[in-house]
This record gives structure tokens, sequence and C-alpha cells, in this order.
């Protein structure tokens, strides 16, 4: 019975001491890769955040007026959506009910807005095609006078300068303005401001808009600038994730990770190589990479084909390379990747894990059962050898085959999940 207390003592101890020292080891790279808990955006305006609230529900955003932000950004998936591609004006239904209909499938998997407003995010869109510069302090968008020191639309870059992050106020204003995303028939003639003067008009129809505006920004001319802002704000104030158990372990409640946990927070720090980059704060560098995910679905062109950043920056070294997405919530935000390409977290870890095998194997099955319906008919999946060559050839030369084993990558999962 002695022996057997002792075992029982033994045991416990190893256990102890695994945990420490899983702990400390864990804590060089907490340290060396400035791994810090996010601090919650705190409210400043809470008549903007509801009334951007409002205005991310409402379809006349729309210049079709069929669809609204939170058509695709829904807050019951992470404000992504559950389905590979995005689905634009003319496509009925939410959610996985989501049905083409009359609408155009998008290029990309609508990225979610979790924690998007935090400090050190200046990267929107996938392809990084709204950005405010950290360092010269002015927008680069796909309209030029928005851009710049001196903006030919400074009455509108002025009210965007005043959001909590100025590149969330900046990418609101997009959507609109996308044919295929909520603009659709009838209105393709009109110029970027022709179209967001419209959109500014119909919501200044509704006399609750025009009210309370004319409270929040007394003696302004209210323009798409206030309306972006207000969106933002909302997005910005309650689409956060910072009490995670990831960031009360980080504030140091070693409890809060199982070992399981932290076991595989060390694999995405070491065999992993995550955290190269994943790291920081907001968990992304905010670089573009290659990371060599199979195409799927229309692409840019039609026929299969998105070069990523390159489509809207034509620059050799930016073919096929997407923002590094930040990591909070993606147990939420499923599918996965820029085309929606992963359907689970197993299936992002594996393709990490042999990602040259993963893309010349790709043959969206399982997407092209689970979502006949949602597109009517089958998404496109190009084999091409050259445009499979093209990808890979590119590749960012961080990507290579891991080898991780069936624990580790088990691992990996549950720290993921705990984020």
């Amino acid at each position: 019975m002695k022996g057997l207390v002792l075992l029982f003592i033994f045991f416990q101890s190893a256990l102890a001491y695994s945990s420490t020292d899983l702990d400390e080891r864990l804590k060089t790279y907490v340290n060396n890769f400035s791994l810090h808990p996010l601090e919650k955006i705190k409210e400043t305006n809470p008549k903007l955040t509801v009334v951007g609230k409002k205005l991310f529900q409402d379809k006349r955003l729309s210049l079709a007026g069929d669809i609204s932000c939170q058509t695709c950004h829904g807050p019951s998936f992470g404000t992504a959506e559950p389905i590979p591609l995005s689905l634009g004006t003319g496509a009925i239904g939410e959610g996985r009910e989501r049905e083409l209909s009359a609408g155009t499938i998008l290029a990309r998997n609508t990225p979610s807005l979790i924690n998007k407003g935090q400090p050190g995010i200046f990267r929107q869109f996938w392809d990084s095609r709204v950005l405010f510069h950290p360092r010269e302090q002015h927008f680069i968008t796909p309209v030029s006078e928005l851009n710049g020191d001196g903006p030919a639309y400074a009455d509108i870059t002025d009210v965007l300068s005043r959001a909590i992050n100025k590149s969330l106020a900046a990418q609101a204003l997009f959507p609109m303005i996308s044919k295929e995303e909520m603009v659709g028939p009838g209105f393709e003639h009109l110029s970027p401001r022709e179209a967001w003067d419209l959109i500014t008009a119909r919501i200044l129809e509704d006399e609750h808009y025009a009210q309370t505006f004319s409270e929040i920004f007394p003696n302004e001319e209210i323009n798409i600038g206030h309306i972006a802002l207000a969106i933002s704000h909302f997005e910005a104030v309650i689409f956060q994730r910072t009490n995670t158990r990831y960031d009360q372990y980080l504030r140091g409640n070693l409890s809060a990770l199982t070992a399981t946990e932290k076991k595989g927070f060390l694999v995405f720090a070491e065999e992993g190589r995550c955290i190269r980059c994943h790291f920081g704060p907001n968990l992304t560098n905010q670089v573009l990479h290659n990371v060599v995910v199979p195409p799927l679905g229309p692409g840019i062109d039609g026929r299969g084909h998105d070069r990523g950043a390159y489509e809207n920056d034509p620059r050799e070294h930016l073919k096929y390379r997407f923002v590094v997405s930040p990591l909070r919530g993606i147990k939420d935000t499923a599918p996965y990747f820029h085309n929606g390409s992963a359907l689970t977290l197993d299936e992002v870890i594996e393709h990490y894990n042999h990602p040259f095998r993963s893309i010349d194997n790709f043959m969206a099955t399982n997407i092209n059962e689970q979502f006949r319906e949602t597109y009517n008919g089958p998404l496109l999946v190009d084999r091409t050898p050259y445009r499979l060559f093209a990808i890979k050839e590119s590749v960012s030369p961080i990507i290579r085959q891991l080898g991780l084993s069936a624990d580790q990558k088990a691992q990996l999962k549950a720290f993921l999940l705990a984020l």
C-alpha cells in the first residue's frame, strides 16, 4: 500500500514538473515573439456604435438593396461566412442557407472581422488592397482619390482618419462599390464617388439616420466617410475577442490552458513553425505570403485564376500572396484560407504539414458534395499543371513540409481551439 502511495505522489510530481517545464519553455516564446494579451477597445461613443450597428444590418448600403454587411459577416459565424466562397448581390438567404440564385460566386471567402479594429492591424481584405500605411500615415486603396498625403477626396479621408482603426473604416467603403458584392445591375456606370454619394443620400432620407448623424457630427456635411466611420466603430467595439483562455494564460493564469493545449502551443512555436508569421498581440505579422493554397472557384478572371495581391499591384513578387490572418476566434470562422478550400482546422493543419502534396491532390470532393446546392453545381477546381506549377514556384520560402505526428497535430488543433 505504501508503495502505491509513493508511486501516486511520484506520478503527481512528474505531472507538475511537466506542466512547469512547459510553462518555462513557452515563456521564452511569449517574450521573444511579443505574444501579449489583447487589450479591450473601450467604448468612447455609444451613439456611434448604435448607428454603426444599424448601418451594418441595413441593405440600403447595397445599391441593389438586397444585401448588407451582416449578410456575409454573420455574428453567429464569427463574423465570417460558413460557405467556402461568398455570394454577392442577387443571391438569397444567409449563413449556411445562402444560395446562388441570380447572384455571383465571388473569388474569395468572407474574412472574419474579429479584432480587426485592434492597433497593429493596418491591412484589410485578403489581398491587402486597402491599407493605412503605418509609417507614411496615409491610405492606399484602389481609388486613387483617397490615397496619399493630399487626397482629392480629403472630405472623406479626414473623417476616416478619426476611426479607431483607419484601415477598417476605409475597408467599409469598398464592398459598396463592387459590382459583384453590393452594387448589382443597373448601376455599373457610376463612378465610386457617384455611388458613395447616392448611398449617402439614400441613408440620409431616413429621418432617424439624419437626426442621429446631426447629433453625433454637429455642423458637418455628412458623406460616405461618416457612414464608414460608424460601421467600423461598431465592428471595432463589438467584434472583439480579448479574454480567450489564451489571453488569460498570457496574463498569468497558467491553468487557463490544459497540458495538451500547452503542448500544442509549443508545436505552434516549434515544429509547426506557425509563430514565424502568427506572432505579436494579434497573432499576425500583417505580411503577405504564398502558402500554396489550392485553386478553387471562379477566381478573379472567371477561369479559376486568383493571383492574390498581384491582381491589384502587379509586381512579380506579389503573385499568389495573401495577408497572414489573425487567429483569435478561428474555431468559429470555418472554412479557411482565402478561398475556403479547407473546411476544417484538421485540413488546415494537414495542408501545412504537407503543402505540396495538398495542392497536388486537391479535388474539392467534400466541398462540392456539401455545397452543391449553395452554388447550383460544383465549384471549379483548376488542375492545369502550369497553374499549379506557377503557384508552387512562387511559394514563400518559409513554407516547407513539417512532418508533424498525429499527436502533434491533435495538440496543435487543441491550442488553436483555445484562441
